[in-house]
């Protein structure tokens, strides 16, 4: 998130009345404050092949990437369906 200004996580980022929140400027936005993350997962999967990590059962970007994709097209069916009404 984009956060007064600065690219930050909002899970660690105290709140106020005055705080601005923006989606990340460098991706496509989808919807509201949800961006496409495709190219990202492209490069994380890119980079994990490359570094060799003695607790691999720990990073689970395949599965990860399979649940941010499925949601991805439940956000493009809701949008079809909003369009008919």
């Amino acid at each position: 998130m984009n956060i007064d200004g600065s690219n930050t996580l909002a899970c660690i980022t105290k709140a106020t009345d005055n705080t601005v929140v923006f989606p990340l400027t460098q991706m496509p936005i989808l919807r509201d404050l949800v961006v496409d993350m495709r190219w990202f997962f492209k490069q994380i999967e890119s980079v994990q092949n490359s570094v060799p990590k003695r607790n691999k059962g720990m990073y689970h970007m395949k599965d990860l990437k399979e649940r941010y994709l499925s949601t991805l097209q439940d956000l493009k069916a809701k949008g079809q369906e909003t369009a008919a009404e």
